[in-house]
């Protein structure tokens, strides 16, 4: 599982940041009683664009955030 090596430990969350950063994505986490990630980014459109996720861990709240901002990009 892909997935799983991004989102089971805070090194692979370190990497997914760092992978958005390159792509110009702005990242915001909480780890508070719930785990949350938000990627965002400004472009050309009113709202411009997000992902973000909720999870048990914040590792794979950042990973699956990643996955739904990317999944805007298409």
């Amino acid at each position: 599982d892909t997935l799983r090596c991004y989102s089971t430990t805070w090194e692979g969350a370190g990497l997914v940041v760092e992978a958005m950063r390159e792509r110009r994505w702005l990242c915001q986490i909480s780890a508070g009683d719930d785990c949350a990630a938000d990627f965002s980014r400004d472009d050309d459109t009113p709202a411009g664009r997000s992902g973000d996720a909720c999870a048990l861990t914040l590792p794979r709240a950042v990973a699956l955030a990643a996955l739904r901002a990317l999944e805007g990009e298409r």
